[in-house]
């Protein structure tokens, strides 16, 4: 019974760990320089986040007509592993995959390159994890210009479908695998980007703007996520970036004042801006008057909160005007033609 329990005590990490190792017993290759590598992997990525690294990297490199259930993983690892005449071949891939790649997507900020940090970090502000294998896949196989398109593509169907929409997550998985086979046939990427844009999220604007009009982000990732690109849109390419590290998310109307159905607008995006860090201490829990004289209109670079000086006072009215008027940038933003 106890060898029993053990054996489900292990993880999928731990199990994938001891076939490569018992592999490389078997081809009387360091069984401690196996183990070494694994380890550093696990360690860059996180112990949690290899797992599903594991997973990720399954579907990214499977050739099975739909994805390998969770619960069948070991088994397809177990058959990689023992068809590979070197287990280094295997282990090489899996720390080249895992080391060069995957840790960007769930640190962006360990990123050199600029513009995929940018993408890996709206990606990881959505919480977007599920297209993962297909970003992994795209790496091996695609162009840079190519995989930026689409994990751009990728962030713009997530936004609208997951973050608005709030549609199942776990319905993008079956596209997305479908688009890994497509790359691996060198299907062009116009066709890669044809796909995504055909998708029933892509194509109902008048559902995804009402969804926008009542949108209340989950957390503060999301909410800076929006905001900052509708500050972008707004003041156009031609502005130096701003810091997203920087930046600080701003309730307009104060969480710890008292005002009209204050529970169900708290949280609305038309309640809420960007303030660099030094002015959101400031700025605290004031009323709106005093936020606005003192702080919002000397905020040189955000735009969007500059452009709450117009209001002469902010109440739920105002919230709510305020955020139709942030769905349209954001229509115009996050769609077909942007892809």
């Amino acid at each position: 019974m106890s060898d029993v329990k053990n054996i489900l005590d292990l993880s999928i990490a731990d199990l994938v760990k001891n076939r490569i190792c018992a592999q490389a017993a078997k081809q009387n290759k360091s069984v401690e320089d196996v183990a070494s590598v694994i380890d550093r992997i696990s360690d860059d990525i996180g112990g949690g986040k290899f797992q599903s690294f594991l997973l990720h990297y399954c579907w990214a490199n499977g050739e099975e007509d739909v994805p390998t259930p969770r619960k069948k993983l070991m088994d397809w690892y177990g058959k990689r592993i023992n068809q590979e005449s070197d287990v280094k071949i295997f282990l090489d891939d899996l720390e080249k995959q895992a080391l060069q790649h995957y840790v960007n997507y769930v640190n962006p900020n360990k990123c050199a390159d600029s513009r995929k940090k940018n993408v890996f970090t709206y990606l990881d502000a959505l919480g977007a994890t599920r297209c993962y294998p297909l970003i992994l896949a795209s790496e091996r196989y695609l162009l840079r210009k190519d995989f930026l398109a689409v994990c751009e593509a990728i962030e713009i169907l997530t936004f609208r479908h997951s973050t608005i929409l709030q549609k199942d997550a776990k319905n993008l998985e079956g596209v997305f695998y479908g688009l890994i086979k497509d790359i691996k046939q060198k299907k062009p990427i116009k066709e890669i980007i044809k796909i995504i844009k055909k998708q029933d999220s892509m194509k109902i604007d008048d559902q995804f703007r009402l969804a926008l009009n009542e949108f209340s982000p989950v957390n503060h990732k999301v909410a800076r996520y929006v905001l900052w690109k509708i500050e972008e849109y707004i003041t156009g390419k031609k502005q130096a970036p701003l810091d997203w590290d920087s930046l600080t998310l701003e309730h307009i109307l104060a969480e710890k004042l008292k005002w009209v159905e204050r529970e169900e607008y708290l949280e609305r995006l038309g309640n809420l801006t960007l303030l660099s860090a030094p002015m959101n201490e400031e700025a605290a829990n004031k009323p709106f008057i005093e936020k606005k004289r003192d702080h919002y209109v000397k905020e040189k670079r955000i735009t969007i909160t500059k452009n709450l000086a117009k209001f002469a006072d902010f109440t739920k009215d105002e919230i709510i005007s305020r955020q139709k008027e942030l769905a349209e940038y954001a229509v115009k933003i996050w769609n077909n033609t942007a892809i």
